[in-house]
């Protein structure tokens, strides 16, 4: 693919990854090529729900230097069903994930993970008609990010047999120095918003005794001016 182009995915079962980072191949290798503010680059589903991507990823982020994500710019992906798979976008902006569903992202004892998870300084991006249902430690996670929008998504959670807080929805900041991101202390997701979004329906007994949940929606860490419209949470034994 180049730059704009559009890929369209039959129907069918998928185990190769959408980007990956391949440490001994160019940069063009790590993520779809970015498209431009008049021509998105686009991987959609030929029909909505049929192409299945399974026990792998999409990752969005470009090419990894010194632990610090280049970035990747207007992708677009639309309709996919994702098995036991996750998308994981990286210093990235102007990014849109559309009528898109996750299930199973990560196994149910594992003590880290989310369907999808900005990070890095992300921003303008927009998940818009997307669910994660199943085991997961947060649904969605957008941590050090800021100006991305979240419309009518849906998480519903399963059930996570570690001790870290959970939670359906998660703006969140970096804790230590070091990290994959090239931060240090704490840098808190601010300036998003969370528009219709629904979290629901929390399993209790897929929960480890004494680590409890977060909450539908955790705010942890420094973040800051995260705003949430027309949301519910609904049916969640939290204690916060």
């Amino acid at each position: 693919m180049a730059g704009g182009d559009t890929l369209i995915i039959k129907d069918g079962t998928y185990t190769q990854p959408i980007g990956e980072q391949f440490g001994n191949l160019p940069s063009s290798s790590y993520s779809p090529p970015n498209g431009s503010a008049s021509a998105y680059t686009i991987i959609k589903a030929e029909n909505d729900g049929r192409a299945i991507i399974q026990g792998t990823s999409i990752y969005i982020g470009g090419p990894v230097s010194n632990g610090i994500p280049d970035g990747s710019s207007y992708i677009q992906i639309e309709g996919l069903k994702l098995d036991r798979s996750r998308i994981g976008i990286r210093g990235s902006h102007h990014i849109k994930i559309l009528r898109t569903g996750i299930k199973n992202p990560v196994p149910i004892n594992s003590r880290y993970g989310s369907g999808i998870g900005l990070s890095c300084g992300s921003h303008h991006v927009l998940l818009e008609d997307v669910w994660v249902i199943g085991t997961f430690r947060y649904g969605i996670s957008v941590s050090n990010s800021y100006n991305n929008i979240l419309r009518r998504v849906v998480a519903r959670f399963d059930g996570n047999s570690e001790r870290e807080p959970k939670a359906g929805i998660n703006f969140y900041g970096e804790t230590s120095s070091g990290t994959s991101c090239g931060h240090q202390g704490i840098t808190g997701s601010y300036d998003n918003i969370c528009e219709n979004c629904l979290v629901l329906d929390y399993n209790p007994s897929g929960v480890s005794a004494g680590s409890g949940l977060a909450g539908g929606i955790n705010m942890p860490h420094g973040s800051k001016n995260n705003k949430l419209y027309g949301t519910i949470a609904l049916n969640i034994p939290a204690s916060s």
